[in-house]
């Protein structure tokens, strides 16, 4: 595959994984204070000098307080409770400025709750897309076009309007996606597996596929009945929820929308790396570097997802070099620069891979034991990351920040190591002395 439909193929699962995650960071984010200033905008009374003393006490006298006298006078007649965290008054305004607080609060949390529901409806559009650009690109520009076309029926005036095989098999392509939109999710679940993937067994036989269609169906029904039926719990969703009763009206709060939505990327993220599985892009050292890329930055965010793609990268590069004994090459032949490359690009992997355990809070169940066997050998080389990589596995700190201003200092010059302390892997020593010390004199000596 050359480099631009690697390119076209890795844009696909970029935008997946970008679109979805700008519903977390920035839709949700832009939606939730939007809303929350929406209160002070309450038109019958004015609730400004309100939010102010609020600001004030909950953030424990530290935001600025306006001297004017509307705050002055709430103040005067407010009693705020630091254990409960909650206020009082006896003074009839004071109290009516809190009872419209407390009832635009509540529109505000009913609003919320709608708009969960539509994030939700445009996640599932963005997994729609992903799976159906997937499909695109596979019968596109994998599947034979010749073959693809003889396998379906076409009158011989279609052929001659199409004018060309090429032009006629994109848009036999293009019909059938657009006809697959409208069958069921598990329908077009399964085309994708049997086109997508090297997955031939039906879904039921195979334990993961059958977790991933469960998953898939349940989160499209639960779009089904948003979108078409208010929210109202059918039957189909009840069965396949087990939590619900038919009838009942279905709302999301934050913790469940986001659920639900890290549900969506872990599957779309499932269901592309076996698409990986077959069409092998991740041989390309480019292919390589651009899911590195794409996932280094939420290693913070998304630490569970980041850990998924880094096991499969680790897999396969090792899988690549499996027949190869590295530790008795000879250091100056080919295979062993090239073995030494592959590996040194492993490690960059690894150590993703272990950040994003710390991150997630979490012991890794996944085990990788040709990779950690190797890395944890007395071969020489003079990448530091090797280093990093082994102080994080220990979990010592003084270590990691030993390792951590070796690797800095052995760059050539001071803007690149500036550059590299944005990345997660100094989070942890980031305030330690020694390598706090270590950046002021990096910053304030010549």
């Amino acid at each position: 595959m050359d480099e631009k439909l690697l390119g076209e193929h890795f844009q696909i699962f970029e935008t997946f994984i970008l679109r979805v995650l700008v519903i977390q960071d920035t839709d949700l984010f832009a939606l939730k204070q939007g809303l929350k200033n929406s209160i002070f905008q309450f038109k019958g009374m004015n609730l400004n000098a309100l939010k102010k003393v609020i600001d004030y006490y909950q953030s424990d006298g530290l935001s600025e307080l306006p001297a004017d006298d509307e705050v002055k006078f709430i103040m005067k007649n407010l009693t705020y409770d630091t254990t409960k965290k909650l206020f009082s008054s006896k003074n009839e305004y004071v109290r009516s400025l809190f009872g419209h607080y407390y009832a635009e609060q509540n529109r505000v949390e009913l609003e919320l709750q709608k708009q969960y529901s539509s994030l939700l409806v445009t996640a599932c559009s963005m997994f729609e897309i992903l799976i159906g650009s997937l499909l695109d690109f596979e019968l596109i520009n994998v599947y034979q076009q010749s073959a693809y076309v003889a396998k379906r029926k076409v009158s011989f005036e279609r052929v001659l309007a199409a004018g060309s095989v090429q032009k006629l098999h994109t848009e036999l392509v293009q019909e059938y996606i657009q006809q697959l939109q409208y069958a069921s999710v598990l329908v077009w679940l399964n085309d994708y597996l049997k086109i997508c993937t090297k997955e031939k067994v039906p879904i039921e036989r195979q334990t993961q596929l059958k977790s991933i269609a469960k998953q898939v169906a349940e989160i499209f029904e639960l779009r089904n009945i948003i979108v078409h039926n208010d929210g109202i719990v059918t039957q189909r969703y009840q069965q396949l929820n087990g939590k619900t009763t038919v009838g009942e009206q279905v709302s999301l709060n934050e913790k469940q929308f986001l659920f639900r939505l890290d549900q969506l990327l872990d599957l779309g993220i499932e269901l592309f790396l076996l698409n990986l599985e077959k069409g092998k892009q991740y041989y390309q050292w480019q292919y390589r570097q651009w899911l590195n890329g794409l996932f280094v930055d939420y290693l913070r965010t998304q630490p569970l997802s980041a850990k998924r793609v880094y096991e499969f990268l680790v897999t396969k590069l090792f899988s690549e070099t499996a027949n190869l004994d590295f530790l008795t090459m000879n250091p100056d032949s080919t295979d062993y620069n090239w073995q030494l490359q592959m590996y040194e690009e492993c490690i960059t992997f690894m150590i993703n891979r272990q950040l994003s355990i710390d991150f997630s809070g979490t012991q890794s169940a996944t085990k990788q034991p040709e990779a950690e066997l190797f890395l944890n050998s007395d071969f020489k080389t003079e990448n530091t990351k090797f280093d990093i990589w082994r102080a994080l596995k220990s979990g010592n700190d003084d270590t990691l920040t030993e390792a951590a201003i070796v690797f800095l200092s052995q760059m050539p010059n001071k803007q690149m190591r500036f550059n590299a302390l944005s990345q997660p892997v100094f989070d942890r020593i980031r305030t330690l002395p020694n390598f706090d010390s270590y950046l002021k004199k990096l910053k304030y000596t010549d």
